[in-house]
């Protein structure tokens, strides 16, 4: 079980890495920081809709990518 998170962990910074900087950061603010979308659009400098539309399209990007490391 351990060998499965260790892999896990391993394909998501490889995900982020590949990200442009505003996708990568989006995604650190709300998924690992916890921040909720108001904080992260204030830390990122945007407002709260290009926060949510930004989020959405890093999220689309890091399927993508993904599903590209894992083939």
């Amino acid at each position: 079980v351990l060998a499965s998170w260790l892999l896990v962990i391993r394909l998501i910074r490889r995900v982020l890495a590949r990200l442009p900087e505003n996708y990568r950061r989006i995604l650190e603010l709300r998924f690992l920081e916890s921040c909720s979308v108001g904080e992260a659009a204030a830390r990122m400098g945007i407002s709260n809709g290009n926060a949510r539309v930004v989020q959405h399209r890093a999220l689309q990007r890091a399927a993508e990518i993904g599903r590209e490391i894992a083939l």
